[in-house]
Order: structure tokens, then sequence, then C-alpha cells
């Protein structure tokens, strides 16, 4: 039977041959590192800083080599919200400018809307559906962009919708009679939905938890303030004499030319589909095509 004294001493032989095994494994593991070091000409902590680079890059080489691609780290550069402020700024002055062209599109026939009777001989019930008919497009038009944006990205269909609805306005615009005009309208609001359903997802892509809040009430907060500049730019074309057609031209003419600015100046903001062009980048660079 143990005494006590042996017990309280410490003087256990298991416990000692723990400590020993545990020294000696310590100090097996600071030779083998010494041993690096020596064998390299480094001191034995720029060895551990190597090898910790060596396994980082056989980790890097094992991702690529089971064709899985993912962010290199939290401060990858590729990530929409690592970008550089410049890059983030000039993606909210264009995801505003988006808004404001479907914004502003909403209530601009209105001004015309006298005169359009006139050309016609349609009553005002016919001619406030330029008006109600492209809001209702606003109500069948999100429930299919905003899937199709979970799908392939927030540029290609917010551009798309943006380019068709101007090909729609431009119909409006030389439109021979009330029911050409009146189903331009309508089709302009179903695919210039298309922004108003992408853009709050849009504007949240690239900015942070902290900043993502300013950014998306700067650019969603033009759905609201677009509408307000409607009535006073048409008001302006149609008492300048230019007739309520313009305001369809200005409205084509300015979502036209933001489609084609957008198309080169704004990159794709949803990081799965950031991820999936990193993937074709690698394709590429490797010349594999199993990534």
């Amino acid at each position: 039977m143990d005494s006590p004294t042996a017990s309280a001493g410490g003087h256990d032989p298991q416990h000692q041959a723990l400590q020993s095994s545990a020294a000696s494994s310590e100090t097996a593991h600071d030779v083998d590192l010494e041993r690096d070091g020596a064998a390299t000409g480094t001191p034995p902590t720029a060895a551990v800083t190597a090898a910790a680079a060596a396994a980082a890059a056989r980790i890097l080489h094992d991702e690529k080599q089971s064709g899985y691609v993912t962010w290199s780290g939290p401060d990858d550069p590729d990530h929409p919200q690592n970008w550089p402020l410049r890059t983030k700024l000039r993606v909210s002055l264009l995801l505003t400018c988006i808004t404001l062209g479907v914004s502003v599109g909403s209530s601009i026939f209105g001004p015309g809307a006298q005169e359009f009777e006139q050309e016609y001989g349609v009553g005002s019930e016919v001619a406030v559906l330029g008006t109600s008919l492209y809001l209702l497009g606003f109500v069948f038009g999100p429930p299919f962009w905003g899937p199709v944006s979970e799908k392939f990205g927030r540029k290609v269909p917010m551009l798309l919708g943006l380019a068709i609805g101007c090909v729609w306005t431009v119909m409006t615009a030389v439109g021979q009679n009330a029911t050409t005009v009146i189903m331009g309208r309508f089709l302009t609001g179903v695919f210039g939905a298309a922004p108003v359903a992408i853009i709050g997802g849009a504007a949240t892509d690239n900015w942070g938890p902290v900043a993502r809040g300013i950014n998306l009430t700067v650019v969603v907060g033009t759905t609201f303030g677009g509408p307000l500049l409607g009535p006073i730019i048409g008001n302006y074309v149609v008492q300048a004499g230019l007739g309520w057609r313009w305001n369809l031209w200005i409205m084509a003419i300015f979502t036209g030319a933001v489609s084609l600015v957008c198309v080169v100046a704004l990159p794709e903001l949803y990081p799965p589909s950031v991820l999936k062009q990193k993937t074709k980048r690698l394709r590429k660079e490797t010349g594999d095509p199993s990534i």
C-alpha cells in the first residue's frame, strides 16, 4: 500500500513516467525544429514560419485538386465586401441611376395624359392606364426576377430587364394607337421591375453590416424619390411644347445609356456568382476543367 507521504510528494511512478514522456516529446520537437533550421541556414522561428506557409500551400493545392473553390480568406480581394471604397461608391452610384430610371418612368406619363387623350380621342379612364398598368407590371415582375437573381447573379437579370424595358419604352413612344401605348407601358413595368426586385440585395452585397444600412437607404430611397421627379420633368417637357411622347423618349434614352454604362462599369455583386467567375478564371489559368 502506498504511503500518504509518497502520494502527496508527487513520487508516484506512473505520474513520473507521464512527465518524462511529455518532456521527451517536447525536447524531440525542439530538436527537430533546430535541425530544420540548421539544415536551411535559418533560425528555428523562421523554420516554423516556413513550415506554416508550406502547410497553407498544401491546403490550397488540395482544394484545387478536389475541385472545390472558395474564398482565400476573410480579406480575399475578390469578395465584394473587400473591394476598394471607390469601387463600392461607383457601384452605389450606378445602382442609384438604375433605380432612378425605373422609378421616374412610373409617373412621367401622367403630365402628358391630356395630350394623349386628345391625340387618340380616348377618355381619362383610358389615359390613366398608362400609369396604372406600368405599376401593375411591378406586381408581376418581381416574383420572376427575384429568384432569377439568386440563380444567375445580380448584374445580368437587372440589366436585361432594364434593357428590354427600354425597348418597350421606345415602342410606347412610337405607338400609333392607344392600345400599343398602353400595352407598351405595361410591358415596360414588367421588365422594369427587375431592378426594383433585385436592387435591395445588390445594394447590400458589397457592404459590411455597419455601412450597408446607409447604402441601402440611399439606393432604395430613390425608388420613393423617383416618382416625385417624374411629374416635374414631365410637366416641364409638355409645357415646353415637346409633346407627351418626348417624356417617353427621355426615359428610353436615359435607361438605354445607363444600361450601356453598367455593362462595362458595373461588376457582378452576388458572392456565389463571383465565386463562379473565380472558378472560370482558375480553369483558364490552370487548364484544368475539373476545378
